[in-house]
């Protein structure tokens, strides 16, 4: 199995464009699928851009959508033209595209599916859908797969790739039990506090924790500066929702979305129920690192001296140069781990990892 990645920047789409198809010039030879990710500036171009890579590699099956970032080949870009792209030489008994049928997210494969459940599904979901997570949820049931992927960022329209240029809903790529795919995940957001139990709440409102007032623990966990001015943590504190039954310490974090000081009140950007659990996190670029080479160092120790030949790496848009000193960190701590390996990701509105969704996390998918 072979793979071949490039990543280029221009001052428009036929620039970024022409780059890409220079690297890969040569290296395409037998492969059968892409993946490709734009940076949101050419969300209005992508058109022309797929219609360029079908004639100069051959390839036809692209799956694909935009990011606020791209990244590959140990580098990342934001905010200008740019594109990352990664083919394969999958047999065509070894993958399927899906797309979403209306807004209901319906797989399209044909009956393909029912075939064997393949083991990892790679998804790109339009953050604006209403039934986005219901879609996760269906496929995961009717594939028996695992999900990984991303929400598209676009301050434009939304738009992904399954073959063809769609909108809406969930789409992306089925791989056969032949691919195999080992996945990690790392957190952008550390604890501050203890596991707290809900409880007294209505849809998002937390009430009460631990029958307290729920702003009054929320300061309690934050520290005695950061409580002085609740203006100020806009973006830094978080809320974190441990997943039931994960042996690895695991949660989704979930954004504040507004405070009430005279009710002690606390609004997250998730439904809960009285009985939940739920801890405080912060933002935090050092303990991201940190995660960052845990979550790297235990999928190489998983690998077992395995080569990997493809990676795919999906980040979060508040990850990248909204965390880092350096934005280009994440791939390069890639590419310091595994080597120079073909590798293609990008920065959206939310990333998939296990059929859950995320926020604040990077997901790599090393491709055996």
């Amino acid at each position: 199995m072979a793979f071949a990645a490039a990543i280029a920047a221009g001052t428009d789409w036929q620039t970024a464009a022409a780059g890409i198809a220079e690297q890969l010039a040569g290296k395409t030879d037998g492969h059968q699928m892409g993946f490709i990710y734009a940076t949101d500036v050419l969300a209005e171009t992508l058109d022309p851009v797929l219609d360029m890579l079908k004639q100069e590699t051959g390839i036809m099956d692209w799956t694909g959508t935009t990011g606020y970032g791209v990244c590959g080949g140990g580098e990342s870009h934001f905010d200008i033209p740019a594109l990352s792209v990664m083919t394969c030489d999958f047999a065509a008994s070894d993958y399927q595209l899906f797309s979403p049928s209306g807004e209901r997210a319906a797989l399209e494969a044909g009956g393909w599916e029912e075939s064997f459940a393949p083991p990892l599904v790679v998804a790109h979901g339009d953050p604006g859908s209403e039934n986005l997570l219901q879609a996760m949820t269906c496929t995961a049931a009717t594939t028996g797969g695992f999900l990984i992927g991303g929400l598209t960022a676009s301050r434009g329209r939304s738009r992904q790739i399954a073959g063809r240029m769609i909108s809406g809903g969930l789409s992306g790529l089925m791989l056969s039990p032949e691919i195999e795919a080992v996945s990690g995940l790392s957190q952008g957001c550390t604890p501050i506090g203890p596991l707290h139990t809900i409880t007294e709440s209505v849809e998002h409102i937390l009430m009460t924790l631990d029958d307290r007032p729920a702003l009054e623990v929320m300061k309690e966990d934050m520290g005695e500066l950061l409580s002085r001015d609740l203006h100020q943590i806009g973006g830094l504190i978080h809320v974190a929702l441990p997943i039931s039954g994960s042996d690895t310490g695991d949660y989704v974090v979930r954004t504040l979305v507004a405070l009430d000081p005279e009710r002690s009140l606390v609004a997250i950007g998730d439904q809960v129920e009285d009985g939940d659990r739920m801890m405080f996190v912060r933002r935090d670029p050092e303990g991201a690192e940190e995660d960052m080479q845990r979550m790297l160092a235990d999928i190489a120790r998983r690998l077992e001296s395995r080569q990997p030949r493809g990676a795919l790496y999906y980040s979060c848009i508040a990850r990248g140069p909204g965390l880092f000193a350096d934005p280009h960190f994440e791939a390069k701590a890639i590419r310091e781990q595994f080597g120079d390996i073909p590798l293609t990701g990008f920065f959206g509105n939310g990333e998939i990892s296990n059929n859950r969704l995320y926020s604040y996390t990077g997901v790599l998918t090393l491709l055996m």
